[in-house]
């Protein structure tokens, strides 16, 4: 979050997240990022699924879950 805090002083004007199922930590990062200051607004990352496939390699390539 420091580093984020950073570009957001340096001039960033919107945050995208990577691609989440579980709100709640959406919604705690959120929390968290207006708590230190951060106040642009935060859209959450969305990604079409086309298979179950693609969707186990993007479970096991990030820290994604369900």
């Amino acid at each position: 979050m420091k580093y984020l805090k950073q570009k957001v002083d340096s001039g960033a004007d919107v945050i995208f997240t990577q691609m989440f199922f579980d709100n709640e930590k959406f919604f705690n990062f959120r929390e968290y990022a207006k708590n230190i200051g951060i106040n642009i607004p935060i859209t959450a990352g969305i990604m079409i699924i086309r298979s179950s496939k693609q969707l186990e390699r993007m479970l096991s390539m990030g820290r994604i879950t369900l």
